[in-house]
């Protein structure tokens, strides 16, 4: 079940942005300091949980019609990595990062009414370089977090569909994910779409910018191997994963096998699928054959995570990003019954 969040950021009549919320459950303590947390899910020589929605927040359909911060009124916004830089409207001075800590903003609903919102924290983590805002929404009087589990969020630069999840890049558009949510869990792991990796073959180097890591990312975590939007996992379900730039680096012994290859567009090659009621009655398998029977090719493949993949410089080097398999995963096969 899709529940997403978004939103158009006007000032006037002059559009300065658009967004939308995106969250999922997580186990991580919300207590606990930033960058602590920040190791911990990054995954360094460590499986990772994951989980099944991409998002989850309060409100639809929201339309932004001013931004003000003690009176000021705000324009011209702009998102770069992960902060926020607008301008005063009564002297053109820039405002940025914490100078927005208690900016509030009017929510239009598409239904019509006007919601009031505010930004009630900003933390910025020096581990990461992302930016954590705490989002809220004026609910019957009470400031309420736009989060279904209270979590902070990163506001990341695009949309995405919210049935396909197929990322939408646009400048124009920016989307706050829920911190939890396979969006900002991708983010915080290292796939930061504002950040390029070196990859060399060779005397030849190239800049990757890992936007499509990140989205081939948002696949992964939510076993969506058709790349249709459909997850194939449980909350919590531990999964090991890697790549061939040494953001990720595979965690030997761990007792999982190998499940999938990820590209932006779902799996390149499965397997075996994470959850199945028993060996025989497997939903997930008979999706794959149902929907993109291409991708399924069962345990005994030697090609899926061969030395030949285009997951590797040496097949890669040339193949655009867009359609090269950029992640690997193991999993336990893990059975209901």
């Amino acid at each position: 079940m899709h529940r997403y969040s978004c939103f158009t950021l006007l000032y006037g009549m002059a559009l300065f942005g658009t967004g939308c919320l995106v969250d999922m459950h997580d186990t991580i303590d919300e207590a606990t300091p930033i960058d602590t947390v920040a190791l911990q899910a990054r995954v360094s020589n460590d499986t990772i949980l994951n989980g099944t929605e991409a998002n989850g927040a309060a409100l639809n359909g929201w339309r932004l019609n001013g931004w003000r911060l003690n009176g000021w009124r705000l324009n011209g916004l702009t998102l770069g990595n992960t902060s926020f830089t607008a301008t005063k409207e009564s002297d053109g001075s820039t405002l940025s990062g914490l100078d927005l800590l208690g900016s509030e903003l009017e929510g239009e609903l598409e239904g019509g009414g006007i919601v009031p919102l505010r930004i009630a924290a900003i933390i910025p983590s020096s581990t990461l370089g992302l930016n954590y805002y705490t989002v809220e929404y004026l609910n019957n009087g009470t400031w309420t977090n736009v989060c279904w589990n209270g979590a902070q969020a990163i506001p990341l630069s695009g949309q995405w569909d919210e049935t396909s999840g197929d990322h939408l890049s646009d400048s124009s558009r920016f989307t706050f994910a829920c911190r939890g949510a396979a969006l900002a869990k991708c983010a915080e792991w290292g796939y930061q779409h504002f950040k390029t990796r070196t990859e060399c073959k060779g005397g030849t180097c190239k800049e990757h910018a890992l936007e499509d890591f990140h989205q081939a990312c948002t696949r992964m975590v939510r076993a969506d191997y058709c790349g249709d939007g459909v997850a194939h996992t449980e909350n919590g379900t531990s999964i090991n994963i890697w790549d061939a730039l040494g953001i990720q680096t595979q965690d030997l012994g761990t007792g999982m096998s190998f499940e999938a290859e990820w590209t932006t567009d779902g799996a390149a090659c499965v397997k075996h699928t994470r959850w199945a009621n028993s060996v025989s009655d497997n939903p997930s398998r008979d999706y794959i054959l149902a929907y993109c029977p291409e991708r399924w090719v069962g345990p005994s493949s030697t090609s899926c995570g061969g030395t030949t993949s285009t997951f590797h410089t040496a097949s890669g080097f040339d193949i655009p990003l867009a359609v090269r398999r950029l992640l690997r995963n193991e999993s336990y096969q893990n059975y209901h019954y």
